[in-house]
Formats: structure tokens, C-alpha cells, sequence
């Protein structure tokens, strides 16, 4: 039976699962993959090693198969335990996979190998992994002993190797490899003190990604050394926030793996704080990352910290329908995949080689994850509000205590202001049905934005010159801009300009400083202009055109565009008069070459998050129509809590709805039913247009390079094929 070929796995939708078997006789093994075979998998699970290194039971893992490398288990004595399910899996047809521990390690593992442990500036072990555990450094000898052990799993003939890690650690590391490398690499000592206006400290966090790259990319080229095929891949990070803490960037790992593989676990976190569209948010993002490799979406079906307690199926349903409404290629089983399975399977065809059609392209900077920092500034503070001070977690790294603290609060207020701002125009595109991609530093290239008619940088602050030169060529060309706040005010490596690198396009200028925080403040709204049409709404006197400013203004001003709205002076009080306008703008709409561009100076975006205002989400709606230089590939009339994606396939064009009307509260039991969704697309005469999850074809019109149809019934997810 022939298996899929690794080379195809980055061009269609695939499914990787089965429990590693605990019984390993012959016949358990050929049930175990004949059973995986039928329900639809594609890759399956095969054990190579054995042992509980992570909980401290055993100080080895213990090979499942015959080697002088490792501890051999009784069970593989007389016979090749790995090599077995390898042939087996294969004769059914499956590609097989293997899990290696890349991180997480228990007391007697440390006790016999000390030296390898990641460790703080003082040489303390880091030893709290998941409440009590040791990871280790891949700068030490520790890489020798993983790369024995890549080396004789792929010599048993498995195809994948998924690598739980490695990773780095807060505070760590600092043992004498790191420190050996660091001075060798950058001619200085690794700074003990977290201060992100030190750009030696910024390196250092470079550092840590460029370790873990190298141990990747060294052992890939082991393998390849040896003429083995073997693919490796291990996991990065697709939450939606920065990723520094823990180095496990996708982007700065690309070079070393053979598939970007991203988790997107529930929850980490209180519910009501993790947004119900995290796992189309990991995939569109892993989507324009990956460059040509394969996707993997890493999702939990636990009730993280809470790995014995479930999320609801309703949950786990519409975590998998987004991974494939957004175009993961690897999906991993759970009980709730196998009405997707079969959705995929039924539709293969249909669904390889998809191309996304949307037009407009969101930035996720992960530089500016990285590097955001913003000083903490006291606003004004009201007795009910609860305000009896600001707690702060004590800083990981040495130095004065209070100063520490301040940059620590300094840091966390960056990665706050940043993370609301593009989780708030994320947000307004779903509820606008806008079909987007979700782009990284590395996708801001003439060749990538050519694809699109707009662009979007919320608060994207650190940004090279190659970026701001194809942004700048990408707008003087016809396409439209969107920007907030503190976009292209540093460079790649956080180091701050004077001025906007993209001040030129923007028009405006950086005046230095920032008001704020404006915690009951306003803007004056100037109308006449297609960007603030119909706002604001929601004004309690709206002959005075005010609207409810953002929680933060820079200081800039106007160079050349039309202001549209402008700041007014901070009230000393909720209850108070109406105050003076500055001479801050909030607002400014502008032609530049052939494009369009509006500027927001404050966290437009965090604010909308945070207070979910509708005059907010009519603004960008208003930015989004005016700044486009073209229309979008599709229109829904519908609710608002309906994300549409739509690609072009081999069959036609696909597009997929995904319902996050839910009940009251997260997790829930249930979707909400949507009666009826209507549908216009952009095309040529279609044949048909079918229902994917029914099969059943659904009546259309079509005028004029338009297919008009509605979907009636809509549960948790659909996919809508037009045929051609």
C-alpha cells in the first residue's frame, strides 16, 4: 500500500495521530495501524524509546530497538521493536512519525548530567519546568547526546522525528557553552541584567533563537552526512504573544525544519482571555511563514494547565475547523477529528494546492514582540476603580531590584500595548468578513505584498530598511496602507530612530513623547472625509463630534495629509468639561504615488480590543474600503461572528465559513446556528456550487463576473466548492 510521499505533505491536508502502542507484539501492532489506516490517518505514532526521563523515575530513556548508544529495553533484546512498526506502518500505507524529548527532564537525569542544564546568571539550575524539571542547553555537550539519538532513530527508517523542544527557558542560559559561544560570537560577556535599551541584551535574546537554530540545522546536516532522509521538525509557538521567553520562533527556526509546527493550546491562560479565533490566528500566520514547507497544527485537548481535564467537544470542533479553513496541511487526531477526516478525504482533490485569494494582508511582527518597550506612565486615578496599586512580578535577571522592576514593567507594557493592537484589527476583519492573510517580519518583500491590494501594520515598530522600502514601493504602486502607532520608530534590532522610517508615506512626523495613559478622554472627529463616515454614533452630543480617543496618542504632527481627527487635552477628572483641542492628530488620511494611506497615532486597535467600540470598528471598516486599490474576493451577509476564507484549487475556488457564535462563556457545549448566510464572489460562470460537508448542490445566480448564492443552516463550520 503505497504511503504519501513526504514531499507532497506541504500541498494538501493530511492527519497524524495514534497513540504510540504500549503492547508491542506483532499482532498489536498490525490491528493498531490497520485500525489507524481505516480511520483516516495519513502518519501514525511509532514508540522509540521508553522510560520516564521527564518525571524522574528513570535516568535513561531506553532504546526500542538494538544499539550501544543508549540503554536497550528488555522488550527489544531479541527483536527490533522500532523497526517492526516502522515495516508495518508502511505496508499499511502510513508514514511514521516518533516522538524525541528535546526539553523536559527529571532529578536523576540531572543528577548524572549536571554540566548540560540550563542555568541562571548566579549558576543555579533552572529547575521549575512545569511546577519541578531541568531542561538542558543545546550549546552543551547535551547536543552530542541528541544528535546519537536523531542519528540511530532515523537509521531504523522512520520518516518523521518531532522534537518536544528544545527550548530556552526565562532567566537562562548563561552555563560556560553559552557563555564560551556568546563572547565568540558577539566578542562580549552575555549581560546578566534585563535592560532592553541595551542592545548587548537584545543580542542576547537574538542569541538564544540563533542557538536553537544551530542545533536544528547541525542536525539535519548529520543526517544528510549519513545519506539519511528523515525529516525533522519540533515545536514553535503560534499563541498570540511574544515568543522571546522561550525562543520558539518559527521564523527564526525555519532554516532547521523540514515542517513548521506551531502550537495553539487552550488555554495557558483564564478563558475569557484567550479569543475564540487562536487557532486560525496559529495557521494563517504558520501558512505565510512556512515558504514552501509543510504546516503542522498543534492543538491540546486539554484544559491546559489541566492536562487530565477536557475541553468540550464543541471547543475541540471548531479548533480543527479553523486549522483547515485557514490551510494547515498537518492536522493531529483527536476523538472529535472524524468528521474532518473524512470532510478532507472526501474532498482531497478539491482541497490540494490551494492558493489564497485574499486581498488584504495583516502583520504580526515578531521583532516587535521581541524588542517592544514603553515607559510606564501614571494617569489619572480614580478611588472605585479598584486602583490600589499595580503588582509586579519580581524580575528573573540580577541587578538594582527597582530598576529591574520598572524595565520589567517597562517590557510587559510594550508586549501589551503591541499584542492588543493587532488582536484588535484581527478581531474587526472577522467581524467585518474580510478575508485576510496574517504575514511576519520576513513576508514585508515586493515580491510577497505584490500579492495584495492592502496592507495593515498595527503598531509594526521594528522594521528594516528592506521592509520599509518595499512598503514604501508597494504603496506608490496603488496599494493602500493601513498603520498605528508606533509602526517603523525602530529598527530591525529594536535600536530607536529619530523619526518614522516610514514618515515619508505616513506623513507625519515624530515629535518624541506620548500622551497618556487616557483613561476617559476624547478626539474630535472631522467630518467630510470616506473614513469617518457615519461616526461617530455613539456620541452622547453628537453635535460636538466626539468620540472616545485611544488609551494612548503619540506626539506627532501632520506633515502631509488631511487630519481627521484630533486629539483633545487630557480631562483631570471623568466627570468634566469639554478641554481644549492639542495639536495632536488622531487620524490622518493621505494619497502617496498611487496609493492611499491612513495613519492612526494611538493604539487604535488595543483600544478597540479592549472596549470593543463600534464607532472604532466602523473607522477601520470606512480605512479599509477607501485605502484598497481593489475590491475583495468575496462578500458575506451575515453575522458578524463568522470568519470567511477563500482560496483557489484544483476544482475551483473554496470557500470556508467558520461560526463562533457560542453560548454565554467559554468553554461551551454548543454553536449557535446561523439561518442563513448569503454569498457574493468574484469569478467566472461556475458549473456548480456545492455544500462540501452534504455533498449537495445549492442554486446560484451570476451577473457580471459575480456568483451569487446562501448558505442555509449554518452549524459549527462549512466549506462551499465553486466548482468551475
Amino acid at each position: 500500500m503505497e504511503r504519501p510521499k513526504l514531499e507532497e505533505l506541504a500541498r494538501g491536508i493530511f492527519w497524524s495521530g495514534g497513540a504510540r502502542p504500549r503492547d508491542m507484539s506483532r499482532e498489536a501492532l498490525e490491528e493498531a495501524f490497520r485500525k489507524a489506516k481505516e480511520r483516516g490517518l495519513n502518519i501514525v505514532g511509532v514508540a522509540a524509546f521508553r522510560g520516564r526521563v521527564s518525571t524522574g523515575e528513570d535516568a535513561e530513556e531506553r532504546a526500542l530497538f538494538p544499539t550501544e548508544g543508549f540503554p536497550v529495553d528488555d522488550e527489544a533484546r531479541e527483536r527490533n521493536v522500532l523497526r517492526e512498526q516502522v515495516e508495518i506502518a508502511h505496508r499499511n500505507g502510513l508514514l511514521v512519525r516518533t516522538y524525541l524529548n528535546a526539553h523536559h527532564y527529571g532529578d536523576k537525569f540531572y543528577e548524572r548530567h549536571r554540566e548540560w542544564a540550563q542555568v541562571f546568571p548566579d549558576g543555579r539550575p533552572m529547575d521549575t519546568l512545569y511546577g519541578h524539571g531541568y531542561t538542558m542547553c543545546v550549546n552543551t555537550p547535551y547536543r552530542d547526546r541528541m544528535f546519537r539519538m536523531i542519528r540511530e532513530v532515523a537509521r531504523q527508517g522512520v520518516d518523521l522525528i518531532f522534537l518536544d523542544g528544545p527550548a530556552y527557558y526565562p532567566g537562562c542560559c548563561y552555563c560556560p557553552y553559552c557563555r564560551g559561544k556568546f563572547r565568540e560570537r558577539y566578542g562580549e560577556e552575555i549581560p546578566t541584567r534585563e535592560d532592553w535599551r541595551d542592545p548587548l541584551w537584545r543580542k542576547f535574546v537574538r542569541f538564544r533563537y540563533e542557538s536553537i537554530r544551530d542545533f536544528l540545522v547541525d542536525a539535519h546536516r548529520i543526517l544528510r552526512e549519513e545519506g539519511l532522509k528523515t525529516w525533522i521538525y519540533s515545536n514553535t509557538s503560534g499563541q498570540t504573544w511574544p515568543v522571546w521567553s522561550f525562543a520558539l520562533s518559527p521564523e527564526d527556526l525555519w532554516e532547521g525544519e523540514d515542517i513548521i509546527g506551531m502550537e495553539s493550546y487552550q488555554y495557558y491562560a483564564r478563558p475569557e482571555d484567550v479569543p475564540v479565533w487562536l487557532y486560525g490566528w496559529t495557521t494563517k500566520f504558520g501558512r505565510s511563514v512556512k515558504k514552501g514547507k509543510p504546516f503542522c497544527l498543534f492543538l491540546s485537548g486539554t484544559h491546559e494547565n489541566w492536562t487530565k481535564y477536557l475541553v468540550p467537544d464543541a471547543e475541540m470542533r471548531m479548533a480543527i475547523a479553523q486549522g483547515i479553513a485557514n490551510g494547515a496541511n498537518i492536522l493531529e487526531d483527536r476523538p472529535q477529528a472524524g468528521e474532518f477526516i473524512d470532510f478532507t478525504h472526501r474532498w482531497r482533490d478539491a482541497l490540494k494546492d490551494l492558493e489564497s485569494l485574499a486581498n488584504v494582508a495583516l502583520v504580526w511582527s515578531k521583532r516587535t514582540g521581541d524588542y517592544a518597550y514603553e515607559e510606564v506612565g501614571r494617569g489619572p486615578r480614580e478611588a472605585q476603580a479598584g486602583q490600589a496599586g499595580e503588582e509586579v512580578e519580581e524580575a528573573f535577571q540580577t541587578g538594582d531590584y527597582f530598576e529591574a522592576l520598572q524595565v520589567q514593567r517597562s517590557k510587559r507594557e510594550g508586549e501589551r500595548r503591541f499584542v492588543e493592537e493587532v488582536r484588535g484589527f484581527y478581531e474587526a476583519l472577522i467581524r467585518l468578513h474580510v478575508p485576510f492573510d496574517l504575514l511576519g517580519d520576513d513576508n514585508l518583500t515586493s515580491e510577497e505584498l505584490s500579492k495584495y491590494d492592502l496592507l495593515i501594520l498595527p503598531d509594526v515598530e521594528c522594521m528594516g530598511e528592506g521592509a520599509i522600502e518595499a512598503i514604501r514601493d508597494f504603496v506608490g504602486d496603488g496599494g493602500g496602507l493601513v498603520a498605528s502607532y508606533r509602526t517603523s520608530l525602530r529598527d530591525e534590532f529594536g535600536d530607536e530612530r529619530r523619526d518614522f522610517g516610514l514618515g515619508d508615506v505616513l506623513g507625519v512626523g515624530y515629535l518624541g513623547g506620548t500622551l497618556g495613559p487616557l483613561r476617559w478622554d476624547y478626539m474630535r472627529v472631522r467630518r467630510g472625509h470616506p473614513v469617518v463616515e457615519g461616526v461617530p454614533e455613539f456620541s452622547r452630543f453628537p453635535e460636538d463630534d466626539l468620540l472616545a480617543c485611544p488609551e494612548y496618542c503619540l506626539k506627532v504632527e501632520a506633515r502631509d495629509g488631511e487630519v481627521l481627527g484630533v486629539q483633545l487635552e487630557p480631562q483631570p477628572a471623568r466627570y468634566w468639561g469639554e478641554t481644549p483641542e492639542t495639536s495632536y492628530p488622531t487620524t490622518v488620511a493621505r494619497k502617496y504615488g498611487g496609493g492611499r494611506v491612513v495613519y492612526f497615532p494611538g493604539n487604535f486597535g488595543g483600544q478597540y480590543w479592549a472596549q470593543g467600540f463600534l464607532d472604532y470598528l466602523r473607522i477601520i471598516g470606512n480605512a479599509l474600503r477607501w485605502t484598497s486599490r481593489g475590491e475583495p474576493p468575496v462578500t458575506v451577509e451575515g453575522p458578524e461572528a463568522l470568519e470567511v476564507t477563500v482560496y483557489r484549487g484544483r476544482a475551483g475556488v473554496v470557500v470556508f465559513l467558520v461560526n463562533y457564535q457560542y453560548s454565554l462563556r467559554r468553554p461551551f457545549r454548543d454553536v449557535v446556528p446561523v439561518g442563513e448566510v448569503r454569498i457574493s464572489l468574484r469569478s467566472s460562470r461556475p458549473d456548480a456550487v456545492v455544500r462540501m460537508t452534504t455533498g449537495e448542490e445549492i442554486p446560484f445566480s451570476y451577473d457580471e463576473g459575480s456568483v451569487e448564492f446562501v448558505v442555509a443552516d449554518l452549524e459549527l463550520y462549512e466549506g462551499i466548492l465553486v466548482r468551475m
